[in-house]
């Protein structure tokens, strides 16, 4: 059996996001050295983080599909980042990675909002970790392929979550002349999971490692993100798979008057 263990969304940097518990850096022309604390929430996500890492100790591959760091959040003005330093951010996204006890480390290319294109931010992660990067990967274990992209679209309904997804799937099998079957499509970006199926094909959206951020507190009504990971164990003919979600809870979520 070979384990594929699938994480999104880290975006190291965000102060309502996964980070390590304390990171150290340095800040101004003077070079002063700083000690970045992580936030009760942030514990919470990185207690969940080293259940993970528990559950899939020994896994053949560990795949991140995009936005492992915020980035400079350039529309906000870096509003919202516990730094706004890229190089920090990196090293940060690598420890957490190196955490992972993985035989093999695939990462995909994010959203160029977050983790921009020359350099990505998601590149330098994945060379410092030794990984492979790319756009759109497919990953075939045994004999069970993975379509791997970060990208896909979000419905603000919930009842309409899988409907990108299933359009995903779909239009896939218009590729298999030139790709090859693919038996799993892999999505993330949406901060939520869902997931749907075919005969032809399975597909799941990931969920994060992201809080509620500025942008979905105005932008997006009654929305708690889903944060987590999911798991496909992968014999010669076929395939189980399994997901563990957690959300934050109270003012982990959104400001509380008592």
């Amino acid at each position: 059996m070979s384990r594929v263990a699938v994480v999104s969304d880290l975006h190291v940097g965000s102060n309502v996001a996964i980070m390590p518990s304390e990171v150290k850096g340095y800040d101004g022309e003077e070079q002063r050295q700083m000690r970045y604390k992580a936030s009760k929430a942030q514990d919470r996500i990185l207690d969940q983080w080293e259940v993970m890492c528990r559950d899939i100790a020994g896994c053949d591959y560990l795949v991140v599909n995009g936005d492992l760091c915020e980035g400079l959040n350039k529309k906000q003005y870096g509003s919202g980042n516990w730094t706004n330093d890229a190089q920090l951010q990196v090293e940060a996204a690598a420890e957490l990675i190196e955490m992972v006890d993985a035989k093999r480390v695939v990462v995909t290319q994010g959203s160029q909002y977050h983790t921009g294109a020359n350099p990505s931010l998601d590149g330098l992660v994945a060379r410092a970790v030794g990984a492979k990067f790319d756009d759109e990967l497919v990953l075939t274990v045994k004999n069970t392929a993975f379509y791997f992209k970060h990208w896909v679209g979000v419905s603000s309904n919930f009842m309409y979550r899988p409907t990108p997804l299933a359009k995903e799937m779909h239009d896939t099998k218009f590729i298999e002349e030139e790709v090859g079957p693919i038996d799993v499509v892999v999505r993330s970006h949406a901060h939520y999971f869902t997931y749907c199926g075919f005969p032809h094909s399975f597909g799941v959206i990931t969920p994060c490692w992201k809080g509620k951020d500025n942008f979905s507190r105005t932008r997006m009504n009654a929305f708690v993100p889903q944060l987590g990971w999911v798991t496909f164990d992968v014999e010669d003919d076929g395939y189980t798979w399994d997901y563990n979600v957690f959300t934050l809870k109270g003012s982990q979520v959104m400001s509380m008057v008592k």
